[in-house]
């Protein structure tokens, strides 16, 4: 062997290295953006999901302030109007469809144990 096919063969064990390199560097990349890609997703699922969770609750809270008050004012006045006593029971039911719809959202045995 001369000197000059030696020094090829070295410059191309070194392009080979180095392409081996880059190829493992930008393999490592594309798997870690697919991850964090993956991981986004999953994480804007669950946002999401906390984000109905709360609106349903705030719902909630609104039917039942409504009802508590309209209760509160059947009560002191003794009204014995059939009207308002039909609107508080279709408010409740209101109020226990949003409920229920949370329970069917939510696994989590904590919120279902507070709720």
């Amino acid at each position: 062997m001369t000197v000059r096919d030696m020094k090829k063969e070295r410059e191309y064990t070194l392009k080979h290295h180095l392409i081996v390199f880059l190829l493992y560097v930008i393999g490592s990349m594309l798997c870690l953006n697919v991850f964090t890609l993956l991981f986004g997703m999953d994480n804007n699922r669950r946002n999401r999901s906390a984000a109905e969770n709360i609106n349903l609750l705030n719902d909630y809270s609104v039917i039942m302030e409504d009802v508590m008050g309209k209760l509160r004012q059947y009560t002191q006045y003794s009204t014995e109007n059939e009207e308002d006593y039909q609107q508080i029971s279709g408010e409740l039911e209101n109020g226990n469809t949003i409920l229920g719809e949370l329970f069917s959202h939510t696994n989590d045995t904590d919120t279902l144990r507070s709720l």
